[in-house]
């Protein structure tokens, strides 16, 4: 564990040995050694980034003020390759694997599968699945490779497990 040397935090992914988070008020992507060092700060084209996500040879944010999920190129500015609608409003959370990527939504509280299809004209997101969380309002999640749901409430402060 280490402390966050900023007051409003956005996302968080890890990939190598580091931790990746976005300061929401300066707008940047700082990047920590895995024992807490800051090795790197840089802005970042998605200033409002809620969640992060490595998977598909690049990597995802959420805007929930946009109701958009942003496609990153793995490039040293994270430029923004592409920019879907999300199909329901303020995604937040974000989680790849595969040829799939997850989001929550803490407004209805929903995580919604999304496909990511290549065809002629380009990429795609196509929702696949919806999976309901009743009772729950989800801050961040995980599916584990055994096809676990790890699922954080930011109400009860609790992680479920399904």
């Amino acid at each position: 564990m280490f402390p966050i040397p900023y007051d409003h935090a956005g996302g968080l992914a890890l990939k190598d040995g580091l931790v990746f988070t976005m300061d929401l008020t300066r707008q940047a992507l700082l990047v920590f050694n895995s024992n807490g060092t800051l090795k790197e700060e840089q802005p970042f084209s998605n200033p409002i980034a809620n969640g992060f996500a490595w998977g598909q040879d690049c990597l995802w944010s959420t805007d929930s003020g946009k109701d958009s999920i942003y496609m990153h190129n793995l490039d040293n500015g994270y430029s923004v390759r592409r920019v879907y609608p999300s199909r329901n409003p303020k995604p937040s959370s974000i989680f790849a694997a595969g040829e799939y990527v997850w989001t929550s939504n803490s407004k209805n509280r929903i995580i919604d599968q999304y496909a990511l299809n290549r065809s002629a004209e380009g990429r795609s997101l196509n929702l696949v699945n919806q999976y309901p969380l009743p009772g729950i309002i989800p801050a961040g999640f995980y599916l584990a490779s055994d096809n676990v749901l790890w699922i954080f409430d930011i109400m009860t402060h609790k992680i479920y497990r399904y």
